[in-house]
């Protein structure tokens, strides 16, 4: 089991968007990250629950903790961007 199979639960991205007050273009990148934010997982298992899905904080816990043994994470780990280079600027007795 992961994010994808549980988003895949409800019939469409819009139910379960609609079930979670989320923008359905948001549980569409969760399903293609297949990460769910932790901040929703309260009322994803709420939502499961009224609809008869058998899904439970704990169970979303395992999957997160999981792949980030894993390092499916990736979006999480900050990247160290490339100092910008300093070009030299003409002063106003050099452009003469």
């Amino acid at each position: 089991m992961d994010f994808r199979k549980i988003i895949e639960m409800w019939p469409n991205y819009i139910a379960l968007s609609t079930d979670l007050d989320e923008v359905p273009s948001t549980v569409r990148k969760w399903h293609e990250r297949n990460r769910v934010p932790p901040r929703v997982w309260p009322a994803m298992e709420k939502a499961g629950r009224k609809r008869g899905y058998n899904i439970s904080i704990p169970q979303l816990m395992s999957l997160y903790m999981a792949s980030d043994i894993k390092g499916k994470r990736s979006s999480s780990k900050k990247t160290a961007s490339k100092p910008k280079k300093k070009t030299a600027r003409k002063t106003t007795s050099q452009k003469k």
